[in-house]
C-alpha cells in the first residue's frame, strides 16, 4: 500500500490540484501524493493538460487512467478502490475550483472514506480554492438542488483476510429544489422524506503473477417508487469492477 508521510494514511481518496497544464508547474507535494497513490485517475472534462504534458507526468508518477464526469458525480467505483487502496484524483489548477469536486468532498465525508485536498496553482489562486469561495453567484439551492437539511448517515466495515465488506444506511429529510420549466422559469419542487441503504464489498486477488480485486458496490438497494414527472428518483445502481496488475 501506499503511505502519505503526514498522517500514515493507507487507503483513502487524494484530491490533487496538478496545475495550470504544466508539470514544472504542478508542486512537489502534489508529485509526491500522485507517487505514493495505489491509483491515479485523472479528472478529464473540467479542464485538460496538453497531451504531451500529460505524458510527462505519467512518466513522472505512473500509470494514469482517465475518468470522466459520470465517474466522478457518482464515484461509486472511485469509493470502492478507495475503501482499500489510497486513490489520486488528478485535477487541472486547484481541486476546489469547481463544485464537483468540493461534493465529491462531502459525499467522501458521508461514506467515511478519508479525503484530503492538495492545491495547486490555478489561473484564479489558491485563496479561492483554500477558504472555499465559490465562483458561482448563485444560491444553495440552485446550485445543489433536492440537499436534504438533514442526513443520518450509518456506515459500518469488516475485513476478514481477503475479503472486505461494507453497508451505509441513511435516512434524508424532505428535499427542496428549483426546476427550470421552459418558457415558465424556475418551479419549486418538494421530495418526502426516504431512507435506503448501500452494501460494498471487495474480494483481494493475489496470484503468482498477478494481483487485483474484485468489487461489487450497491447503491440505494431498497426498493423505490418516487418519480418526477415519469423519471425514477433515487434509482438502485449496481456496479461490478473487476482490476488486475501485471
Amino acid at each position: 500500500m501506499a503511505d502519505v508521510k503526514d498522517n500514515n494514511q493507507k487507503t483513502g481518496l487524494l484530491l490533487i490540484g496538478i496545475g495550470p497544464g504544466d508539470v514544472a508547474l504542478a508542486t512537489s507535494e502534489a508529485l509526491e501524493a500522485a507517487k505514493m497513490a495505489d491509483y491515479r485517475r485523472y479528472e478529464a472534462y473540467t479542464a485538460l493538460w496538453p497531451e504531451e504534458q500529460l505524458v510527462s507526468l505519467e512518466k513522472s508518477v505512473g500509470k494514469i487512467t482517465r475518468v470522466m464526469r459520470p465517474e466522478v458525480e457518482t464515484p461509486d467505483e472511485l469509493f470502492a478502490l478507495a475503501r482499500d487502496n489510497l486513490v489520486a484524483l488528478l485535477i487541472v489548477g486547484d481541486p476546489l475550483q469547481a463544485t464537483t469536486h468540493v461534493d465529491l468532498q462531502l459525499q467522501a465525508q458521508e461514506a467515511g472514506i478519508y479525503c484530503r485536498t492538495i492545491h495547486g496553482i490555478s489561473i484564479t489562486g489558491l485563496v479561492t480554492g483554500a477558504i472555499g469561495l465559490s465562483n458561482y453567484n448563485i444560491s444553495d439551492l440552485s446550485a445543489f438542488p433536492f440537499k436534504s437539511p438533514y442526513k443520518l448517515t450509518i456506515n459500518t466495515t469488516s475485513k476478514w483476510n481477503w475479503f472486505t465488506i461494507g453497508a451505509r444506511i441513511f435516512q434524508e429529510g424532505e428535499q427542496t429544489g428549483l426546476i427550470l420549466v421552459p418558457e415558465k422559469g424556475y418551479n419549486e419542487i418538494e421530495l418526502p422524506a426516504f431512507s435506503n441503504y448501500d452494501l460494498h464489498f471487495t474480494i483481494d486477488l493475489d496470484f503468482n503473477i498477478a494481483k487485483g480485486q474484485i468489487s461489487y458496490s450497491g447503491r440505494n438497494l431498497k426498493k423505490n417508487t418516487i418519480s418526477l414527472d415519469g423519471l425514477l428518483l433515487r434509482d438502485t445502481r449496481k456496479y461490478l469492477t473487476i482490476s488486475l496488475e501485471l
